[in-house]
């Protein structure tokens, strides 16, 4: 923050017995400005959103989650138990209902799948997931269900269209199909008669509002391509940053061109529309649960292995085991996603504080020797635990952390939401020196050196 007012102007003159007069206009004002003033295009901040103002972190619980998975069975699980997992979706694809037999489906009329037992590719919403074959809870780690799907638009083009997430929603969508288009040589089914046009969605924006209206939280499934084709939709309340059956693809090309695409779409998505949409890792297919050595297409993956499944997933803080106390905490942003590129899972770096004052951020962890990097619209800032607030370049939105241990896991935080600074807290002056003493000593040896000038040139 600066010392001085944008119009100030400094004319500083010192006489001595009317024979010289030294006028330190210049040489003071630049001076002040650079001890007391940010640099050129560098401006400062206040946190104008905390994702993490609502943690109590002498008693918050931590929460390992996993919304994406496609955990739909009882091995699977008690798979994610075993892991380590709090909470989990009981899921699969949904939104895409097609009968296994067309003919039957035809003659029994058409039935709403809503309340029908699941069927080839898109089954019904299953809700709750015990009444559908899943384990009861709590099991050792589990405590509760997330509801959920991964959502399929199904749509007249016969496109399949953008996958998403609808972590909370109960209520059975989907999307518009039609009956010549066919899938794979298979006849689409248009919608069942009893379908009401608030479970029917024939676009990715209609997706997402039916989502929204239904009561869930929509969630872009790993995004792809030009970052700017995702700031059309509204409503979005996250997107996948990391997917690791998409990782392990990347991994078999050798690059990081799908994985850098969806981080690079998460920052331009703070940047350029809310630095308030949250992001999201999950494990998608390769997960806790995913067999040991299996190969899902040896053109596209390399095997399962302890390093390269069960990579993606969430910690959530929360004061109770509870699925309110969850949602409520998701959506705030208080959580973290974490990626373990390890064998060895669930030893990712623990944040125990985050600390925001008025120029300042700093993130606490239980060891404390992990490399915390900061981020801001989609450049590095820093390498330190305390990000200072002023002196930043100018123009940012937001700012968010990496915390890293070095050996392949990374714990990213949610996006503090930037806002002009704010005035110093009220009390006694800090001893440390500030700025402004650093300004006040440069003018005092400014005025010496000039008095003892005049002092040679009198005596002379």
């Amino acid at each position: 923050m600066s010392f001085l007012p944008a119009d100030t102007t400094c004319i500083i003159t010192f006489e001595t017995r009317g024979r010289l007069r030294a006028s330190f206009a210049g040489l003071v004002c630049a001076a002040l400005l650079a001890v007391a003033s940010p640099g050129a295009g560098a401006a400062d901040y206040s946190v104008a959103y905390n994702p993490y103002g609502g943690v109590d972190w002498a008693t918050t619980l931590r929460c390992q989650s996993q919304h994406h998975d496609h955990a739909e069975s009882y091995g699977r699980i008690t798979a994610l138990d075993a892991a380590g997992y709090c909470a989990v979706t009981f899921m699969t694809y949904s939104g895409r209902f097609r009968p296994s037999n067309l003919s039957e489906w035809n003659a029994a009329g058409n039935p709403n799948p809503d309340p029908g037992k699941p069927v080839d590719f898109g089954p019904p919403r299953r809700w709750p997931p015990e009444d559908f074959g899943a384990p009861q809870l709590p099991l050792t780690n589990l405590k509760f269900y997330l509801p959920g799907a991964e959502e399929i638009g199904l749509y007249a083009t016969g496109s399949y269209g953008q996958h998403v997430q609808s972590t909370f929603l109960t209520t059975y969508i989907e999307g518009a199909g039609c009956l010549t288009c066919g899938i794979g040589g298979i006849p689409v089914v248009g919608n069942t008669p009893a379908m009401p046009p608030s479970q029917v969605h024939a676009s990715i924006q209609e997706l997402i509002d039916r989502v929204v209206e239904n009561g869930g939280h929509a969630t872009i499934n790993h995004p792809a391509g030009a970052s700017s084709a995702y700031m059309q939709y509204s409503g979005l309340g996250s997107v996948e940053m990391f997917n690791n059956y998409h990782r392990n693809a990347d991994d078999f090309a050798g690059n990081d061109a799908y994985s850098n695409q969806m981080m690079a779409i998460w920052d331009h998505l703070l940047e350029h529309k809310s630095p308030r949409i949250w992001g999201v890792a999950s494990n998608d297919w390769f997960s806790a649960w995913t067999p040991l050595g299996q190969t899902y297409s040896p053109t596209q993956f390399g095997p399962v292995t302890p390093q390269n499944r069960d990579r993606g997933k969430l910690q959530v803080l929360l004061p109770s085991y509870d699925l309110e106390s969850y949602r409520a905490a998701f959506e705030a942003g208080a959580f973290f996603a974490i990626v373990e590129d390890n064998a060895i899972k669930a030893a990712y770096p623990i944040v125990t504080n985050v600390a925001v004052g008025f120029d300042r951020i700093t993130i606490s962890t239980a060891i404390g020797t992990e490399s915390i990097r900061w981020i801001g619209n989609g450049s590095v800032l820093a390498y330190t635990p305390t990000l200072v607030l002023d002196g930043l370049p100018d123009g940012l939105v937001y700012v968010r952390a990496e915390i890293s241990d070095g050996e392949g896991r990374t714990v990213y935080t949610q996006p503090f939401s930037l806002g002009d600074p704010l005035p110093p807290p009220p009390g006694p002056p800090i001893p440390a020196m500030s700025r402004g003493a650093l300004a006040c000593l440069a003018l005092l040896l400014l005025a010496a050196v000039s008095l003892r000038s005049a002092w040679i040139d009198r005596s002379a």
